[in-house]
Protein backbone atom coordinates (compact mmCIF):
# COMPACT_ATOMS: atom_id res chain seq x y z
CA UNK A 1 0.00 0.00 0.00
CA UNK A 2 1.41 3.17 -0.61
CA UNK A 3 2.03 5.82 2.03
CA UNK A 4 -1.24 8.44 2.09
CA UNK A 5 0.69 12.18 2.76
CA UNK A 6 -0.65 13.51 5.97
CA UNK A 7 -1.92 16.53 4.35
CA UNK A 8 -5.10 13.91 3.96
CA UNK A 9 -5.96 14.36 7.52
CA UNK A 10 -6.42 17.88 7.71
CA UNK A 11 -10.03 17.49 7.16
CA UNK A 12 -10.38 14.95 10.35
CA UNK A 13 -8.16 17.28 12.50
CA UNK A 14 -10.82 20.10 11.48
CA UNK A 15 -13.76 17.86 12.27
CA UNK A 16 -12.06 16.93 16.02
CA UNK A 17 -12.32 20.67 16.95
CA UNK A 18 -16.20 20.90 15.81
CA UNK A 19 -15.99 22.43 12.29
CA UNK A 20 -18.95 21.48 10.12
CA UNK A 21 -18.87 23.51 7.14
CA UNK A 22 -16.54 24.21 4.21
CA UNK A 23 -16.67 25.55 1.04
CA UNK A 24 -14.57 24.65 -1.44
CA UNK A 25 -13.61 26.35 -5.23
CA UNK A 26 -11.88 23.70 -7.44
CA UNK A 27 -7.83 23.37 -8.55
CA UNK A 28 -5.52 20.56 -8.89
CA UNK A 29 -2.73 22.13 -6.20
CA UNK A 30 -5.45 21.64 -3.13
CA UNK A 31 -6.80 18.59 -4.88
CA UNK A 32 -5.66 16.47 -1.35
CA UNK A 33 -7.92 19.19 0.49
CA UNK A 34 -10.71 18.89 -1.43
CA UNK A 35 -10.99 15.24 -1.48
CA UNK A 36 -9.80 15.26 2.30
CA UNK A 37 -13.05 17.64 3.17
CA UNK A 38 -15.78 15.89 0.87
CA UNK A 39 -14.41 12.17 1.79
CA UNK A 40 -15.14 13.38 5.52
CA UNK A 41 -18.66 12.32 6.37
CA UNK A 42 -18.53 14.94 9.47
CA UNK A 43 -18.13 18.16 7.14
CA UNK A 44 -20.22 19.11 4.91
CA UNK A 45 -18.53 20.51 1.75
CA UNK A 46 -20.01 22.79 -0.77
CA UNK A 47 -18.47 23.73 -4.07
CA UNK A 48 -18.72 27.15 -5.93
CA UNK A 49 -16.16 28.17 -8.53
CA UNK A 50 -16.10 31.90 -8.18
CA UNK A 51 -13.73 32.36 -5.25
CA UNK A 52 -14.56 35.83 -4.45
CA UNK A 53 -18.03 34.77 -3.99
CA UNK A 54 -17.03 30.95 -2.36
CA UNK A 55 -15.36 33.30 0.33
CA UNK A 56 -18.25 35.55 1.07
CA UNK A 57 -20.41 32.42 1.14
CA UNK A 58 -18.10 31.18 3.79
CA UNK A 59 -18.10 34.62 5.80
CA UNK A 60 -22.44 34.90 5.14
CA UNK A 61 -22.40 30.58 7.00
CA UNK A 62 -20.03 31.74 9.80
CA UNK A 63 -22.05 34.81 10.51
CA UNK A 64 -24.93 33.27 10.89
CA UNK A 65 -23.73 30.04 13.14
CA UNK A 66 -20.95 31.88 14.81
CA UNK A 67 -18.85 29.06 14.07
CA UNK A 68 -16.09 28.44 11.75
CA UNK A 69 -16.39 27.72 7.71
CA UNK A 70 -13.88 26.32 6.27
CA UNK A 71 -12.89 28.17 2.62
CA UNK A 72 -10.31 26.18 0.30
CA UNK A 73 -8.67 27.20 -3.34
CA UNK A 74 -5.84 26.24 -5.65
CA UNK A 75 -2.83 28.79 -5.90
CA UNK A 76 -2.20 31.47 -7.13
CA UNK A 77 -4.63 34.46 -8.16
CA UNK A 78 -7.69 31.83 -6.59
CA UNK A 79 -5.95 33.11 -3.10
CA UNK A 80 -6.02 36.51 -4.03
CA UNK A 81 -9.66 36.69 -4.93
CA UNK A 82 -10.11 35.36 -0.75
CA UNK A 83 -8.73 38.63 -0.02
CA UNK A 84 -11.78 40.88 0.00
CA UNK A 85 -13.59 38.71 2.25
CA UNK A 86 -10.99 37.64 4.28
CA UNK A 87 -10.57 41.28 5.21
CA UNK A 88 -14.12 41.52 5.77
CA UNK A 89 -13.86 38.49 8.02
CA UNK A 90 -11.06 40.35 9.90
CA UNK A 91 -12.57 43.51 10.64
CA UNK A 92 -16.05 42.05 11.60
CA UNK A 93 -14.75 39.37 13.85
CA UNK A 94 -15.87 36.44 11.98
CA UNK A 95 -14.23 33.04 12.34
CA UNK A 96 -12.55 31.76 8.80
CA UNK A 97 -10.18 28.91 8.22
CA UNK A 98 -8.76 29.77 4.86
CA UNK A 99 -6.74 26.98 3.23
CA UNK A 100 -4.87 27.92 0.08
CA UNK A 101 -3.01 25.41 -1.49
CA UNK A 102 0.43 26.05 -3.21
CA UNK A 103 3.75 25.38 -5.16
CA UNK A 104 6.46 23.72 -3.14
CA UNK A 105 9.56 26.83 -2.42
CA UNK A 106 11.48 25.50 -5.12
CA UNK A 107 9.02 26.28 -7.78
CA UNK A 108 8.05 29.89 -6.39
CA UNK A 109 9.50 32.47 -9.26
CA UNK A 110 10.59 29.75 -11.17
CA UNK A 111 8.42 30.55 -14.39
CA UNK A 112 5.91 27.31 -13.10
CA UNK A 113 2.05 28.36 -13.90
CA UNK A 114 -0.11 28.97 -11.51
CA UNK A 115 2.27 30.18 -9.34
CA UNK A 116 2.43 33.76 -6.99
CA UNK A 117 4.15 33.99 -3.40
CA UNK A 118 1.32 33.14 -0.82
CA UNK A 119 2.45 33.71 2.23
CA UNK A 120 1.01 36.15 4.32
CA UNK A 121 -0.64 36.88 0.79
CA UNK A 122 -4.00 38.62 3.28
CA UNK A 123 -0.75 40.54 5.19
CA UNK A 124 -2.84 42.45 8.45
CA UNK A 125 -6.51 40.66 8.02
CA UNK A 126 -5.64 37.58 9.47
CA UNK A 127 -5.48 36.78 12.93
CA UNK A 128 -2.26 35.02 12.30
CA UNK A 129 -0.57 33.11 9.35
CA UNK A 130 0.79 29.36 9.14
CA UNK A 131 2.89 27.62 6.70
CA UNK A 132 3.02 23.67 6.34
CA UNK A 133 6.08 21.98 5.82
CA UNK A 134 5.90 20.18 2.16
CA UNK A 135 8.39 17.67 3.25
CA UNK A 136 6.42 15.72 6.58
CA UNK A 137 8.65 11.91 6.14
CA UNK A 138 11.17 13.31 9.28
CA UNK A 139 9.45 12.18 12.93
CA UNK A 140 10.13 15.93 13.67
CA UNK A 141 8.52 17.50 10.50
CA UNK A 142 5.51 15.46 11.32
CA UNK A 143 5.15 16.54 14.98
CA UNK A 144 5.91 20.21 13.33
CA UNK A 145 2.74 19.81 10.69
CA UNK A 146 0.56 18.57 13.96
CA UNK A 147 1.94 21.27 16.35
CA UNK A 148 1.47 23.90 13.69
CA UNK A 149 -2.68 22.66 13.00
CA UNK A 150 -2.76 23.06 17.01
CA UNK A 151 -1.84 26.48 17.33
CA UNK A 152 -3.79 27.41 14.31
CA UNK A 153 -7.10 25.79 15.47
CA UNK A 154 -6.20 26.93 18.72
CA UNK A 155 -6.41 30.51 17.41
CA UNK A 156 -8.97 29.94 15.48
CA UNK A 157 -11.22 29.07 18.04
CA UNK A 158 -10.27 32.09 20.67
CA UNK A 159 -11.27 35.80 21.21
CA UNK A 160 -11.41 37.90 19.37
CA UNK A 161 -12.88 35.70 16.79
CA UNK A 162 -11.10 35.84 12.71
CA UNK A 163 -9.72 34.65 9.91
CA UNK A 164 -6.88 32.19 10.24
CA UNK A 165 -4.95 31.50 6.99
CA UNK A 166 -2.77 28.24 6.30
CA UNK A 167 -0.92 27.97 3.13
CA UNK A 168 -0.24 24.31 2.05
CA UNK A 169 2.48 23.82 -0.44
CA UNK A 170 2.02 20.63 -1.95
CA UNK A 171 4.29 17.83 -4.48
CA UNK A 172 2.56 15.91 -7.04
CA UNK A 173 1.16 13.33 -7.23
CA UNK A 174 -2.27 15.79 -5.90
CA UNK A 175 -4.58 12.35 -6.15
CA UNK A 176 -4.42 9.71 -4.45
CA UNK A 177 -4.42 6.21 -6.12
CA UNK A 178 -7.67 4.61 -6.98
CA UNK A 179 -9.02 2.42 -3.95
CA UNK A 180 -6.66 3.75 -1.84
CA UNK A 181 -6.82 2.40 1.76
CA UNK A 182 -7.18 5.45 4.34
CA UNK A 183 -5.21 4.12 6.91
CA UNK A 184 -2.65 6.75 8.16
CA UNK A 185 0.77 5.00 10.41
CA UNK A 186 0.98 8.57 12.40
CA UNK A 187 -2.49 9.78 14.03
CA UNK A 188 -2.28 13.64 14.47
CA UNK A 189 -2.79 14.48 18.01
CA UNK A 190 -4.85 17.14 19.06
CA UNK A 191 -3.76 19.28 21.64
CA UNK A 192 -6.13 21.25 24.39
CA UNK A 193 -6.45 24.56 24.92
CA UNK A 194 -7.54 26.06 28.12
CA UNK A 195 -8.50 29.54 27.55
CA UNK A 196 -8.87 31.80 30.52
CA UNK A 197 -11.01 34.85 30.30
CA UNK A 198 -10.43 38.30 31.04
CA UNK A 199 -11.68 39.61 34.02
CA UNK A 200 -11.43 42.70 36.42
CA UNK A 201 -9.68 42.99 39.69
CA UNK A 202 -11.56 44.57 42.83
CA UNK A 203 -9.67 47.50 42.90
CA UNK A 204 -10.24 48.12 39.42
CA UNK A 205 -13.53 47.54 39.27
CA UNK A 206 -13.11 50.13 42.41
CA UNK A 207 -11.91 52.31 40.06
CA UNK A 208 -14.57 52.02 37.48
CA UNK A 209 -17.40 52.18 39.36
CA UNK A 210 -15.92 56.03 40.70
CA UNK A 211 -15.95 57.03 37.23
CA UNK A 212 -19.58 55.70 36.34
CA UNK A 213 -21.22 57.46 39.76
CA UNK A 214 -18.95 61.05 38.55
CA UNK A 215 -22.18 61.97 37.36
CA UNK A 216 -25.61 60.56 36.17
CA UNK A 217 -25.54 61.78 32.18
CA UNK A 218 -24.58 58.70 30.99
CA UNK A 219 -24.83 57.19 27.01
CA UNK A 220 -24.43 54.26 25.66
CA UNK A 221 -22.83 53.70 22.73
CA UNK A 222 -22.85 50.35 20.52
CA UNK A 223 -21.72 49.72 16.99
CA UNK A 224 -21.68 46.82 14.52
CA UNK A 225 -22.23 43.11 16.74
CA UNK A 226 -22.80 40.27 15.36
CA UNK A 227 -26.16 38.74 16.87
CA UNK A 228 -25.62 37.33 20.42
CA UNK A 229 -28.80 36.47 22.83
CA UNK A 230 -26.38 36.65 25.86
CA UNK A 231 -25.13 39.75 25.55
CA UNK A 232 -28.70 41.39 24.31
CA UNK A 233 -30.48 40.05 27.43
CA UNK A 234 -27.89 41.71 29.71
CA UNK A 235 -27.41 45.51 27.91
CA UNK A 236 -31.90 45.12 27.86
CA UNK A 237 -31.58 44.09 31.44
CA UNK A 238 -28.73 46.93 32.47
CA UNK A 239 -31.20 49.85 30.70
CA UNK A 240 -34.42 48.25 31.82
CA UNK A 241 -32.39 49.02 35.61
CA UNK A 242 -30.64 52.25 35.06
CA UNK A 243 -32.71 53.65 31.76
CA UNK A 244 -29.67 55.13 30.54
CA UNK A 245 -30.11 56.06 26.82
CA UNK A 246 -28.38 53.71 24.18
CA UNK A 247 -27.76 54.83 20.59
CA UNK A 248 -27.34 51.49 19.22
CA UNK A 249 -26.29 51.02 15.64
CA UNK A 250 -28.65 49.45 12.97
CA UNK A 251 -26.29 46.62 12.80
CA UNK A 252 -25.87 46.28 16.74
CA UNK A 253 -28.45 43.73 17.01
CA UNK A 254 -29.63 45.69 20.42
CA UNK A 255 -32.79 47.31 18.46
CA UNK A 256 -34.97 45.57 21.80
CA UNK A 257 -33.66 47.45 24.52
CA UNK A 258 -36.19 49.55 25.81
CA UNK A 259 -33.79 52.86 25.91
CA UNK A 260 -32.38 52.82 22.32
CA UNK A 261 -33.05 56.30 20.76
CA UNK A 262 -34.11 55.28 17.69
CA UNK A 263 -33.44 57.25 14.24
CA UNK A 264 -29.99 58.67 16.00
CA UNK A 265 -28.67 59.61 12.65
CA UNK A 266 -31.26 61.59 11.42
CA UNK A 267 -31.99 62.81 15.10
CA UNK A 268 -28.71 64.25 15.47
CA UNK A 269 -28.51 65.90 12.08
CA UNK A 270 -31.81 67.77 12.46
CA UNK A 271 -31.46 69.07 16.27
CA UNK A 272 -30.51 72.68 16.97
CA UNK A 273 -26.93 73.53 18.42
CA UNK A 274 -28.55 74.41 21.45
CA UNK A 275 -30.28 71.13 21.52
CA UNK A 276 -27.14 69.25 20.73
CA UNK A 277 -25.72 71.05 23.52
CA UNK A 278 -28.72 69.66 26.07
CA UNK A 279 -28.03 66.25 24.70
CA UNK A 280 -23.77 66.11 24.97
CA UNK A 281 -23.22 63.55 27.80
CA UNK A 282 -20.55 63.38 30.44
CA UNK A 283 -19.86 59.82 30.50
CA UNK A 284 -20.21 57.31 27.66
CA UNK A 285 -19.65 53.70 27.95
CA UNK A 286 -18.91 52.20 24.52
CA UNK A 287 -18.77 48.54 23.12
CA UNK A 288 -18.86 47.25 19.47
CA UNK A 289 -17.27 48.21 15.83
CA UNK A 290 -17.68 50.70 13.38
CA UNK A 291 -20.91 52.96 13.04
CA UNK A 292 -22.89 53.29 10.00
CA UNK A 293 -24.68 56.39 11.33
CA UNK A 294 -22.16 59.24 10.06
CA UNK A 295 -24.19 62.14 11.94
CA UNK A 296 -23.98 60.35 14.82
CA UNK A 297 -19.82 60.41 14.94
CA UNK A 298 -19.33 63.93 14.17
CA UNK A 299 -21.59 64.44 17.01
CA UNK A 300 -19.78 62.74 19.38
CA UNK A 301 -16.71 64.44 18.10
CA UNK A 302 -17.71 67.60 18.47
CA UNK A 303 -19.47 66.72 21.61
CA UNK A 304 -16.59 65.00 24.03
CA UNK A 305 -17.49 63.55 27.48
CA UNK A 306 -15.46 63.86 30.42
CA UNK A 307 -15.14 60.07 30.98
CA UNK A 308 -15.15 57.43 27.85
CA UNK A 309 -15.15 54.03 28.47
CA UNK A 310 -14.05 51.69 25.85
CA UNK A 311 -15.37 47.99 26.11
CA UNK A 312 -13.31 45.97 23.67
CA UNK A 313 -11.38 41.99 23.44
CA UNK A 314 -9.15 43.49 20.85
CA UNK A 315 -5.59 44.73 21.64
CA UNK A 316 -6.55 47.40 19.01
CA UNK A 317 -7.00 51.13 20.55
CA UNK A 318 -10.09 52.18 18.60
CA UNK A 319 -10.88 55.62 19.16
CA UNK A 320 -13.84 56.28 17.17
CA UNK A 321 -15.22 59.30 18.77
CA UNK A 322 -11.79 60.81 19.62
CA UNK A 323 -12.80 60.81 23.11
CA UNK A 324 -11.90 57.68 24.69
CA UNK A 325 -10.26 57.69 28.02
CA UNK A 326 -10.16 54.50 29.52
CA UNK A 327 -9.78 51.31 27.60
CA UNK A 328 -11.33 48.45 28.79
CA UNK A 329 -9.98 44.67 27.28
CA UNK A 330 -12.47 42.39 28.69
CA UNK A 331 -15.97 41.24 27.02
CA UNK A 332 -19.38 43.54 26.80
CA UNK A 333 -21.24 40.41 28.38
CA UNK A 334 -18.52 39.99 31.07
CA UNK A 335 -18.56 44.07 31.70
CA UNK A 336 -22.82 44.52 32.30
CA UNK A 337 -23.55 41.39 34.14
CA UNK A 338 -20.91 42.27 36.58
CA UNK A 339 -22.15 45.83 36.46
CA UNK A 340 -25.58 45.14 37.42
CA UNK A 341 -24.99 43.00 40.04
CA UNK A 342 -21.79 45.62 41.90
CA UNK A 343 -24.24 49.21 41.82
CA UNK A 344 -27.35 49.99 40.83
CA UNK A 345 -26.68 53.13 38.18
CA UNK A 346 -29.14 55.59 37.63
CA UNK A 347 -29.48 58.05 34.67
CA UNK A 348 -30.69 61.57 35.18
CA UNK A 349 -34.15 61.39 34.44
CA UNK A 350 -34.43 64.82 32.24
CA UNK A 351 -31.25 63.86 30.29
CA UNK A 352 -32.83 60.33 29.51
CA UNK A 353 -36.45 61.80 28.88
CA UNK A 354 -35.02 64.57 26.53
CA UNK A 355 -33.30 62.15 23.82
CA UNK A 356 -36.20 59.42 24.65
CA UNK A 357 -38.50 62.18 23.59
CA UNK A 358 -36.35 63.41 20.45
CA UNK A 359 -36.25 59.71 19.31
CA UNK A 360 -40.42 59.68 19.61
CA UNK A 361 -40.87 63.15 17.41
CA UNK A 362 -38.26 61.98 14.52
CA UNK A 363 -40.03 58.73 14.91
CA UNK A 364 -43.55 60.67 14.26
CA UNK A 365 -42.57 62.84 11.09
CA UNK A 366 -40.68 60.06 9.25
CA UNK A 367 -43.69 58.04 9.32
CA UNK A 368 -45.83 60.77 8.92
CA UNK A 369 -43.78 61.86 5.51
CA UNK A 370 -43.62 57.91 4.22
CA UNK A 371 -47.54 57.50 5.04
CA UNK A 372 -48.15 60.66 3.03
CA UNK A 373 -46.05 59.19 0.47
CA UNK A 374 -46.97 58.21 -3.25
CA UNK A 375 -45.30 55.21 -5.04
CA UNK A 376 -41.20 56.30 -4.25
CA UNK A 377 -37.64 54.64 -3.56
CA UNK A 378 -38.23 56.00 -0.33
CA UNK A 379 -41.22 54.46 0.15
CA UNK A 380 -40.43 50.91 -0.83
CA UNK A 381 -37.60 51.20 1.07
CA UNK A 382 -39.47 51.57 4.33
CA UNK A 383 -42.56 48.84 3.23
CA UNK A 384 -39.98 46.23 2.31
CA UNK A 385 -38.80 46.72 5.72
CA UNK A 386 -41.94 46.76 7.27
CA UNK A 387 -42.60 43.53 6.08
CA UNK A 388 -39.97 41.62 7.05
CA UNK A 389 -41.48 38.32 8.97
CA UNK A 390 -41.25 38.39 12.62
CA UNK A 391 -37.56 36.46 14.17
CA UNK A 392 -36.25 36.52 10.58
CA UNK A 393 -32.94 37.67 9.46
CA UNK A 394 -31.93 40.40 7.46
CA UNK A 395 -29.11 41.20 5.43
CA UNK A 396 -28.30 44.83 4.54
CA UNK A 397 -26.08 46.03 1.23
CA UNK A 398 -24.07 48.98 1.91
CA UNK A 399 -24.31 52.12 0.47
CA UNK A 400 -28.74 53.05 0.31
CA UNK A 401 -30.09 49.80 1.99
CA UNK A 402 -27.90 50.07 5.13
CA UNK A 403 -29.08 53.86 5.30
CA UNK A 404 -32.52 52.97 4.79
CA UNK A 405 -32.66 50.67 7.64
CA UNK A 406 -31.01 53.29 9.95
CA UNK A 407 -33.67 55.55 8.86
CA UNK A 408 -36.41 52.90 9.38
CA UNK A 409 -35.21 50.66 11.73
CA UNK A 410 -36.23 47.10 12.00
CA UNK A 411 -38.61 44.78 14.07
CA UNK A 412 -36.59 44.04 17.55
CA UNK A 413 -36.99 40.33 16.47
CA UNK A 414 -35.17 40.17 13.42
CA UNK A 415 -31.29 39.57 13.34
CA UNK A 416 -29.17 41.87 11.29
CA UNK A 417 -26.01 41.42 9.20
CA UNK A 418 -24.10 43.96 7.19
CA UNK A 419 -20.39 43.53 6.03
CA UNK A 420 -19.48 46.63 7.43
CA UNK A 421 -16.31 45.59 8.58
CA UNK A 422 -15.19 46.92 5.35
CA UNK A 423 -17.75 48.40 4.06
CA UNK A 424 -17.97 47.60 0.52
CA UNK A 425 -20.30 46.86 -1.85
CA UNK A 426 -18.89 43.18 -3.07
CA UNK A 427 -20.42 40.01 -1.72
CA UNK A 428 -23.55 41.01 -0.30
CA UNK A 429 -25.82 38.61 -2.47
CA UNK A 430 -22.96 35.75 -1.40
CA UNK A 431 -22.58 36.27 2.24
CA UNK A 432 -26.78 36.77 2.36
CA UNK A 433 -26.91 33.52 0.58
CA UNK A 434 -24.23 32.36 3.24
CA UNK A 435 -26.89 33.04 6.14
CA UNK A 436 -29.78 31.48 4.87
CA UNK A 437 -27.24 28.12 4.33
CA UNK A 438 -27.06 27.89 8.26
CA UNK A 439 -31.38 28.43 9.25
CA UNK A 440 -34.50 27.46 8.49
CA UNK A 441 -35.73 31.33 8.68
CA UNK A 442 -36.47 33.26 6.25
CA UNK A 443 -33.57 35.66 5.04
CA UNK A 444 -33.77 38.63 3.21
CA UNK A 445 -31.38 40.59 1.42
CA UNK A 446 -31.83 44.32 0.89
CA UNK A 447 -29.58 45.48 -1.75
CA UNK A 448 -29.54 47.66 -4.75
CA UNK A 449 -29.08 46.91 -8.45
CA UNK A 450 -25.45 47.87 -8.28
CA UNK A 451 -24.47 45.59 -5.32
CA UNK A 452 -26.57 42.42 -6.50
CA UNK A 453 -24.76 42.55 -10.24
CA UNK A 454 -21.69 43.28 -8.22
CA UNK A 455 -22.30 40.04 -6.66
CA UNK A 456 -24.60 38.05 -9.23
CA UNK A 457 -22.08 35.11 -9.42
CA UNK A 458 -23.18 34.02 -5.58
CA UNK A 459 -25.73 32.31 -7.20
CA UNK A 460 -23.44 29.99 -9.67
CA UNK A 461 -24.11 26.66 -7.71
CA UNK A 462 -26.01 24.11 -7.31
CA UNK A 463 -27.47 25.08 -3.12
CA UNK A 464 -29.69 27.88 -3.62
CA UNK A 465 -31.71 27.39 -0.07
CA UNK A 466 -35.21 28.20 -0.84
CA UNK A 467 -35.49 30.30 1.87
CA UNK A 468 -33.54 33.09 1.01
CA UNK A 469 -35.60 36.31 -0.14
CA UNK A 470 -33.55 39.62 -2.47
CA UNK A 471 -35.34 42.22 -2.76
CA UNK A 472 -33.07 44.45 -5.52
CA UNK A 473 -33.95 48.03 -5.45
CA UNK A 474 -33.46 49.00 -8.88
CA UNK A 475 -32.48 53.00 -9.80
CA UNK A 476 -30.31 52.38 -12.66
CA UNK A 477 -27.13 52.71 -10.82
CA UNK A 478 -25.18 54.09 -7.73
CA UNK A 479 -28.01 56.45 -6.82
CA UNK A 480 -25.65 56.99 -3.48
CA UNK A 481 -23.80 59.21 -4.92
CA UNK A 482 -26.89 61.45 -5.29
CA UNK A 483 -26.87 61.96 -2.16
CA UNK A 484 -23.24 62.79 -1.61
CA UNK A 485 -22.37 66.32 -0.71
CA UNK A 486 -19.69 67.51 -3.48
CA UNK A 487 -20.47 64.82 -5.49
CA UNK A 488 -23.58 65.59 -6.31
CA UNK A 489 -22.57 68.80 -7.49
CA UNK A 490 -20.06 67.46 -9.98
CA UNK A 491 -20.43 67.42 -14.18
CA UNK A 492 -19.12 64.21 -14.01
CA UNK A 493 -22.19 62.69 -11.53
CA UNK A 494 -23.96 60.62 -13.58
CA UNK A 495 -21.11 58.97 -15.98
CA UNK A 496 -18.58 58.46 -13.96
CA UNK A 497 -20.38 57.98 -10.08
CA UNK A 498 -23.82 56.42 -11.14
CA UNK A 499 -23.06 54.71 -13.83
CA UNK A 500 -26.78 54.18 -14.82
CA UNK A 501 -26.60 50.84 -16.03
CA UNK A 502 -29.47 49.30 -17.54
CA UNK A 503 -28.46 45.33 -17.08
CA UNK A 504 -31.61 43.35 -17.13
CA UNK A 505 -32.10 42.17 -13.58
CA UNK A 506 -35.20 39.65 -14.14
CA UNK A 507 -32.82 37.39 -17.11
CA UNK A 508 -30.24 37.11 -14.48
CA UNK A 509 -32.74 35.93 -11.97
CA UNK A 510 -34.34 33.47 -14.19
CA UNK A 511 -30.77 32.22 -15.83
CA UNK A 512 -30.24 31.67 -11.68
CA UNK A 513 -32.77 29.54 -11.23
CA UNK A 514 -34.59 32.12 -8.69
CA UNK A 515 -38.63 32.77 -8.54
CA UNK A 516 -38.92 36.60 -10.31
CA UNK A 517 -41.70 39.13 -9.12
CA UNK A 518 -41.22 42.45 -9.83
CA UNK A 519 -42.70 46.07 -8.76
CA UNK A 520 -43.13 49.29 -10.06
CA UNK A 521 -46.09 50.83 -8.09
CA UNK A 522 -47.88 50.90 -4.37
CA UNK A 523 -50.63 48.39 -5.65
CA UNK A 524 -47.65 45.52 -7.17
CA UNK A 525 -45.35 46.16 -4.22
CA UNK A 526 -48.33 45.18 -1.64
CA UNK A 527 -48.84 42.21 -3.76
CA UNK A 528 -45.40 41.21 -4.47
CA UNK A 529 -44.01 41.88 -1.03
CA UNK A 530 -46.99 39.28 0.63
CA UNK A 531 -45.88 36.76 -2.36
CA UNK A 532 -42.53 37.15 -1.53
CA UNK A 533 -42.90 35.15 1.66
CA UNK A 534 -46.05 33.39 0.64
CA UNK A 535 -43.51 30.74 -1.30
CA UNK A 536 -41.28 28.51 0.05
CA UNK A 537 -40.29 26.23 -2.88
CA UNK A 538 -37.26 28.26 -3.70
CA UNK A 539 -35.21 31.74 -3.78
CA UNK A 540 -37.04 34.37 -4.99
CA UNK A 541 -36.07 37.94 -6.00
CA UNK A 542 -38.22 40.65 -5.96
CA UNK A 543 -37.27 44.01 -8.21
CA UNK A 544 -38.49 46.63 -7.47
CA UNK A 545 -38.23 49.60 -10.05
CA UNK A 546 -37.60 53.07 -8.84
CA UNK A 547 -36.68 56.18 -9.74
CA UNK A 548 -32.75 57.07 -8.68
CA UNK A 549 -33.16 61.27 -9.19
CA UNK A 550 -35.87 61.29 -7.14
CA UNK A 551 -34.95 58.79 -4.96
CA UNK A 552 -32.51 61.49 -3.66
CA UNK A 553 -35.07 64.40 -3.65
CA UNK A 554 -37.24 62.58 -1.42
CA UNK A 555 -34.16 62.02 0.99
CA UNK A 556 -33.68 65.64 1.10
CA UNK A 557 -37.49 66.08 1.45
CA UNK A 558 -37.27 63.71 4.53
CA UNK A 559 -34.57 65.33 6.38
CA UNK A 560 -35.87 68.99 5.98
CA UNK A 561 -39.39 67.50 7.50
CA UNK A 562 -37.52 66.06 9.98
CA UNK A 563 -35.55 69.03 10.46
CA UNK A 564 -38.44 71.72 10.71
CA UNK A 565 -41.22 69.91 12.89
CA UNK A 566 -37.94 69.41 15.35
CA UNK A 567 -37.78 73.12 15.17
CA UNK A 568 -41.32 73.65 15.67
CA UNK A 569 -42.40 71.54 18.67
CA UNK A 570 -38.73 72.45 20.60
Amino acid sequence: MNKIDIVYQIAEFCSEYGIKNAVICPGSRSAPLTISFVRNKKIKSRLVFDERSAAYIALGMAQLSGQPTVLICTSGTAALNFAPAVAEAYWQQVPLLVLTGDRPPEWIGQGDGQTIRQGHIYQHNVKAFFELAVDKTHRDARWMFERTLNEALSKLFTSPAGPIHINVPVREPFYPPLNENWNFEYQLKKIELIETQASLTKEQWDKVITLLLSSDKICLLSGHMLPNKILCKVVETFTDLSKIPLIADINSNLHAASTLVGYADILLSSVSDDTKVLLAPDIIISFGNEFVSKSTKQYFRIHKPKVHIHISENDAWVDTFQSVTHFLKISPTYFFTELINKIRIKANKDFAQRWGSLSKQVQSSIFEYIENQEFSELKSAAMALDSLPPNSVLHLANSLPVRYATIFGVDPSVDVFCNRGTSGIDGSVSAALGNALQTDRPVTLLTGDVGFLYDKNGLWHQFLPSNLKIIVINNEGGAIFRTVEGAKDQPELEEYFVGNQTFDIKSVAISMGLEYLYASDLMSLNIQLHNLYKTDKRATLLEIKTDGKQAAQKLFELKSKVKKDLENKI
